[in-house]
Parts: structure tokens; C-alpha cells; sequence
């Protein structure tokens, strides 16, 4: 029986140079560090046991598809089951720090897998106390593209370690605090093979991903800031390293972050602090804590990253002149952080740029006369290929605000749903030029917390429907959906009322039921351009079908034209009773047209263009149902509604003119009055015209 040793990190104790030294080889035959392809196991682990290797980071830059990662599996699991089998009597080391982040079902998958080879299993895990780690941390993803002073994203998560015990059994498992003075000759990687056997040594010591100074990390972090950026095309990480490399000459004094900042982290994450007091002695436990009590800062907000003294700027000047790299003359007035930026982007050698996201073409053509959004301001096909990746925090906001709305509206006894409709190219991927692997809604279900896995039967995605039949459903030379997309909307929104044993919208007997209640189809525009044909040069064009108007449903609008949040639309339909759903829509322009559809079975329909839940609103109209709704590249960025301002002083606040239509402020004085003489003599009027 052999002895595998699972190094499993944690992140930034000194993992990187630790697998490079590894895999060099080992001083003592008895010794081997398993072949997986890369000196980092943490990819390959993943990729062979994980339960979502898609949205792994590795995999997410390098485009990987669904087909790629079979494959990867396939033959990961032939090289692992190989290298364990002749073993022998050997001990074989794995490092790899994702596995500190891996869930209990796939540690218990690693764990069955070595068993059913005969082999023992011990753990080795590095834990590096917070204020470190969140330096370190944040280094590390300003390196890996991060443009934003979000400390947040930088912080330890300590309550995964417990798992290790959990899985491989206490007894097996050894949690070291990461501080040179506990370390074996004050390295870590002796450490580690010390307590393997001492003595023993790698062929070759490496040192990798050294840490830069805090000179190189303040250009890096204004190159991300006001630069280029990452870049957005299959190369961009062998270039961006390259320009990590070259700032790395820049020597000087390391990030020291302000106290104030880090506190932070030790006031929301007393429980991640309690797990590492009970996995650590007392005394390497004090030795954590204190590491944070006393520090000389040198940034204490993110303005210490974007000013560059005269002295800093001459070293990046001098910088480009040993790599050969012509700068501006005037170079001694660029001290503002645009300007900074624009230096430390001529680092990178000619024709080495990284292709910038901006730089995406705003259409891109499909198969069969089918356009499609791919630039603009929330660069959808980015992140359907991966090239730029959702911020954590954006997700764990998108959930907080659907518990709160949950809740708000259950208080209040009234029916909820979230809609999030899919972006056309995941609709439309039949006709799509190429393959995309990733799907923006796919990442939030993804990071949906286990806790909170009900909050999904508050969230529709109807992909399927719209999917199934998308040449009926999306416009050729539009992003919108179609009159029958939105049809499709309404029946998937009303199912799920009834699945949640909530009020539904309509009482469903068949889909062509719900197709009759809706009126018929008629010519709208012929040679319409659409958003995405007008865009092209000639424009593309086709013919745009529309609802035919019903003469029960008053239509009323704010008619507020210089922006998008703030536009209020009302309808109301004189032909249903009492009996009939009052529904209020925040959304988008979607949710705008949807309101069109649900007003042939609403007897009023209230839409707010925003992307919060406005409860003020809710309070004011007494709706029996709420829907809120986003399009799918409006999750590149969520907002906690916390955050939102008053929703009638949207189109004030412009600091613009604006007097909206006599009829619609009688429409909102008579809705906001249901139940009162107001409201009752403004529906009589409606029905007497």
C-alpha cells in the first residue's frame, strides 16, 4: 500500500513555487509528485472529480466547451488511475489550493477514488492568517484583470477546511499556520517535504509568482483601471503575464493595507475565525490573530493606488527604455492616471496589445439573416466566451435582492416572480457562427448559495420554450423577442405561479387558449431595421409583426424620452373585471413589452422601468402580483436595491425638463386610489369614451 500526500493549499502560502520545485523531481526515489499535465494539480483535480468543471476559472479563459471537458476527463482519469496503480509501496504527492474550495461530495469523490487503489490518504494544508491573505490576494487579482479597489472579493474563506477533517478523518489531516518563524528553516516548501522525511529535497527549487512591489502593483492597477485592460481574445493570459513580468523589475516596499480596511473582514467572518481556532494549537491560533494587530500602511484607499509621485513615473521611464520601449517626450506631464496608463501600456512589445474588450464588433452576423449583440456597454459575447468573468459579489447581490423581494411580497400576501429572459444568443445558438460556452445566468445558479437553494422557485428562465421554436420567438434583426417570445414569457411566468401554488395570471387550459385570448397578429413596419440591423451599413431589414390592438386596453405613458430608468407605461383593461390580476412590472425594455402581453389578461398592468423593486410603488398601486425581470447580459453587474432612488424622481434627477401627459398623472391618481370614489370615476370615464 502507497501513501498519497494531498497538499491542498490553502491560497497564497507559497503553492506556486511549491509545485514548480515539485515537479522538477525529488531527491529521493520513493518520492514521486503525480504527472498531471501542470505542475498546479488544482485544474486537473477539477476537471477529473469536479461537479462543475465549466465554470472553473482555468477552464472558463480557455474557452473550454462542454465536448473539451469530456475529453479532458476521459483522459485524466485513464493518467490518474495509471500513476496509482503502480504506485506501489511509493509515496506520491498532489498540490492543489482549489481543492481548499472543493465541496464535501467532491473531496469524497478524491478520496474514493485513492482508496480504491489501496493507497493512505494524509492532508497538509497552510493557513495563512486574514490581513496576509488579503494582501497577497488582492495583488493577485489585480494581476489576474481585476480593475476595481473591491477588497471583498480578496478575502479568506476558512470555513471549507473543516471538510478536510470531515472527509479524510482528523487524525489524517495537518493544518500549519503559514508564518516563516514556524516554518522549517523558515521555507515553506522544506516544511512540507520535511514532513514528509527529512532531508528529503526537490531536484530543483523554484520560486514562482513572487510578489511585486507596490510601485509595479500601482501601475498594474491603473493599466487595468484606465488601460487596455485584461484583453478579451485566447491570448491575453501569456501577455498579461508578460506584462506582470516586466513591471516586476520594479523594486521597492510590498502593499501594506491599512488596518481600517481589514477589520473588515475579522468583523462579518468571526465564524471562519472560530473554524481556524478549532483546527490549529493555541498557540499557533494566537499567532494568527495577532498577525493583524499592528502594521505601517502605505494604502489606506484606493486613491494611494492611482497617484504616481515624479519618482515613480522616472522608474516606469526607465523601465521601458531598458525594454526598448518609445514613450511620449513629454512624458514628465503624465501624471494624472489616464495618462500613467497609457505608459505602462507601451510595455507590451508591438502588435502584443491585448484586443480590448471595447474592441468586440457591437453585431456580429449568424446564419440565416440572425444578428446578434455582442459589444456595447455590458459586452455579452465576453462573457459567453469567457474572456471576462462575473464578479462574486454581483451574484451574491442578484440573490440577496431576490430573498428580500421574496420576503417583501409575502409579507404583503402578494404573488412574486423573477423573470430573466435569456440573451438572444443562447436562444438562438442553432444559428449562432460559433460556439459559446458560457451562460451569464449559468454562472448565478452556479454561485447560488446552498442555503438559499428555494430562492430558485423565484426565478424563471425560460430558455426551453423560447429555444425550441426561436425563429418564431426572436426578432432576425432585433434583440427583443417577438410578439409569441413574449407569449411563450407569459405562459412560463403563469405556470410557475401555479407550481409555487401562488395566484396565477390566467386560468390555463391549453396553449392555444392563452394564443386566443391574445387577439391576432397583424404588419406593424415592413422594412424595419430592428437595434441590430440599424446598426449595420446598409441596414438590415425585415417585416415586424405586433399584437393587433384590442379597443378595451387604455394605454398611458409618462412619456419620459431622455433616459431609461423612469419610464412609467400603464394599461388598463376595461373588459375584465374585478376578479382579474393587478400587475406591477419593474424590468427593462423587456419587461415593457411583456406588459403589453399580460395586459389582455390583466385588468391593469403597472410597468416601472428600473432595476430594482421599488416597494414605495408596490405600496402606492396594491398589485396582486410583482414581477420583476432583467434581460440576461444585465447580470454582468447587479445593484442591491438598497441602492435605488425614488422612483418618480428618475427623470428630476436628470436636471432636465420634464412634464408628463395630464392623462397619464388622472391614470396614476385613479390606481393609486383603488378602492375610492377617484378610481371608480376614472374607470366610468374609461368605459364612457
Amino acid at each position: 500500500m502507497g501513501r498519497i500526500l494531498l497538499h491542498a493549499g490553502m491560497h497564497k502560502t507559497g503553492t506556486s513555487s511549491i509545485q514548480a520545485s515539485l515537479s522538477s523531481g525529488l531527491s529521493d526515489p520513493g518520492f514521486i509528485y503525480l504527472d498531471l499535465g501542470e505542475p498546479n494539480h488544482s485544474g486537473p483535480l477539477i476537471n477529473l472529480f469536479g461537479m462543475k468543471p465549466k465554470s472553473y476559472h482555468g477552464n472558463r479563459k480557455r474557452g473550454l466547451s462542454i465536448q473539451d471537458l469530456q475529453t479532458i476527463r476521459q483522459s485524466l482519469r485513464s493518467n490518474f488511475d495509471n500513476q496509482l496503480k503502480s504506485l506501489g509501496e511509493r509515496t506520491a504527492i498532489i498540490s492543489a489550493e482549489d481543492a481548499c474550495r472543493f465541496s464535501i461530495q467532491e473531496l469524497t469523490l478524491i478520496r474514493d477514488s485513492i482508496a480504491s487503489h489501496g493507497h493512505q490518504v494524509e492532508v497538509v494544508i497552510y493557513i495563512r492568517p486574514p490581513r496576509g491573505y488579503i494582501e497577497s490576494a488582492f495583488q493577485q487579482l489585480i494581476k489576474g484583470g481585476q480593475s476595481s479597489f473591491q477588497l471583498e472579493n480578496a478575502y479568506p474563506h476558512y470555513r471549507n477546511l473543516v471538510l478536510f477533517s470531515e472527509v479524510f478523518d482528523k487524525d489524517n489531516c495537518s493544518y500549519r499556520i503559514f508564518s516563516r518563524a514556524h516554518l522549517h528553516q523558515g521555507d515553506v516548501l522544506l516544511d512540507l517535504l520535511h514532513k514528509l522525511k527529512p532531508g528529503l529535497m526537490p531536484t530543483k527549487q523554484a520560486v514562482v509568482n513572487e510578489g511585486i512591489s507596490l510601485t509595479a502593483l500601482k501601475f498594474l492597477y491603473v493599466y487595468r483601471k484606465h488601460g487596455p485592460g485584461y484583453g478579451a481574445d485566447k491570448d491575453a493570459i501569456r501577455r498579461n503575464n508578460g506584462l506582470v513580468g516586466r513591471l516586476a523589475r520594479l523594486k521597492g516596499g510590498k502593499l501594506r493595507l491599512d488596518t481600517k480596511l481589514t477589520d473588515k473582514y475579522f468583523e462579518r467572518s468571526k465564524n471562519d475565525l472560530a473554524i481556524v481556532g478549532s483546527l490549529l494549537s493555541s498557540a499557533d491560533y494566537q499567532v494568527f490573530l495577532e498577525e493583524a494587530m499592528s502594521v505601517e500602511a502605505n494604502v489606506h484607499c484606493e486613491d494611494d493606488l492611482l497617484r504616481f509621485s515624479p519618482k515613480e513615473v522616472e522608474e516606469l521611464v526607465e523601465l521601458s527604455k531598458i525594454l526598448r520601449v518609445t514613450i511620449p517626450e513629454d512624458y514628465e506631464s503624465y501624471t494624472n492616471p489616464q495618462a500613467v496608463a497609457e505608459i505602462v501600456a507601451r510595455l507590451m512589445p508591438a502588435g502584443d496589445q491585448p484586443k480590448r474588450v471595447e474592441d468586440i464588433p457591437t453585431v456580429i452576423k449568424g446564419k440565416e439573416g440572425y444578428l446578434f449583440l455582442a459589444g456595447g456597454r455590458h459586452s455579452p459575447y465576453a462573457y459567453a466566451k469567457g474572456q471576462l468573468q462575473v464578479n462574486p459579489k454581483s451574484i451574491q447581490t442578484f440573490w440577496r435582492n431576490i430573498r428580500l423581494r421574496r420576503d417583501q411580497m409575502r409579507n404583503r400576501k402578494i404573488a412574486y416572480l423573477h423573470l430573466v429572459v435569456p440573451d438572444k444568443h443562447n436562444i438562438c445558438k442553432e444559428v449562432f457562427p460559433e460556439a459559446l460556452p458560457f451562460s451569464l445566468y449559468s454562472e448565478y445558479i452556479n454561485g447560488l448559495p446552498e442555503d438559499s437553494a428555494s430562492l430558485v422557485n423565484s426565478v424563471i428562465y425560460p430558455l426551453h420554450p423560447l429555444k425550441s421554436k426561436f425563429r418564431e420567438t426572436c426578432s432576425q434583426v432585433d434583440t427583443h423577442l417577438t410578439p409569441l417570445g413574449y407569449v411563450n414569457c407569459l405562459q412560463e411566468i403563469n405556470s410557475s405561479l401555479e407550481i409555487t401554488k401562488q395566484r396565477e395570471l390566467y386560468k390555463k387550459h391549453s396553449n392555444e387558449s392563452l394564443i386566443s385570448l391574445m387577439g391576432s397578429f397583424v404588419v406593424a413596419q415592413k422594412g424595419w431595421p430592428g437595434d441590430l440591423g440599424s446598426k449595420l451599413d446598409p441596414p438590415q431589414t425585415q417585416t415586424r409583426m405586433k399584437l393587433k390592438d384590442i379597443d378595451t386596453i387604455y394605454f398611458f405613458s409618462n412619456r419620459f424620452t431622455n433616459g431609461n430608468n423612469g419610464i412609467c407605461d400603464i394599461h388598463i383593461n376595461t373588459a375584465l373585471d374585478d376578479t382579474s390580476p393587478v400587475v406591477l412590472i419593474f424590468g427593462d425594455s423587456f419587461g415593457r413589452s411583456l406588459a403589453r402581453v399580460i395586459a389582455r389578461v390583466a385588468k391593469e398592468v403597472v410597468f416601472c422601468r428600473t432595476p430594482f423593486l421599488h416597494v414605495d410603488i408596490v405600496n402606492q398601486f396594491r398589485p396582486t402580483h410583482v414581477i420583476s425581470q432583467n434581460i440576461e447580459r444585465y447580470l454582468s453587474s447587479v445593484v442591491m436595491d438598497q441602492e435605488r432612488p425614488l422612483f418618480w424622481l428618475y427623470p428630476l434627477l436628470k436636471g432636465e425638463p420634464y412634464q408628463p401627459p395630464l392623462d397619464f398623472l388622472h391614470a396614476v391618481n385613479a390606481l393609486s386610489a383603488r378602492d375610492r370614489q377617484p378610481y371608480y370615476h376614472f374607470i366610468k370615464s374609461l368605459n364612457n369614451s
